[in-house]
């Protein structure tokens, strides 16, 4: 699949309108002042937010891609004398990055109470999304001009 380029074609093109149609909701969310959650949903109690934090850890495909393909792969190719301290710093970096992550939220808890501020996170995620689209296409304009 790798070397037809029909297929990376088509890849090319699902992803610039998978890209454009995610910004094209973003801005219409911050367009219509809908880009704050609503905060009184089932979400806010202890038990939603409890059952939401492991179906995003543990059915989150990337986390798994990463934790297991990459990095077990990168930890297997290290000499046998060495895995134990990769695998040492891999579980001290994973525990720093999601302590750093967690307290970052608890301080910007509060930023985010008000809606101007999901308005302008919503306009850049939709700036972001036409960006990468827009990049995709002029890369895939490089390697095959018309």
């Amino acid at each position: 699949m790798q070397n037809s380029p029909t297929a990376h074609s088509s890849d090319s093109d699902i992803s610039v309108l998978k890209l454009l149609w995610f910004g094209w909701q973003r801005l219409l969310a911050c367009m219509r002042n809908q880009s704050m959650p609503d905060t009184q949903s089932n979400l806010t109690s202890q038990r939603g937010l409890i059952r939401t934090a492991v179906i995003l850890g543990f059915a989150n495909p990337y986390a798994w891609l990463d934790t297991v393909v990459l990095i077990g792969s990168i930890g297997a190719a290290k000499p046998v004398s060495q895995q134990a301290s990769f695998a040492s710093g891999a579980m001290t970096a994973s525990l720093v990055w999601f302590v750093v992550l967690a307290l970052g939220c608890q301080r910007l808890t509060g930023l985010f109470l008000s809606a101007k501020v999901w308005r302008l996170l919503d306009a850049s995620v939709a700036i972001l999304m036409v960006y990468l689209a827009g990049m995709l296409i002029a890369d895939f304009l490089v390697l095959h001009p018309l």
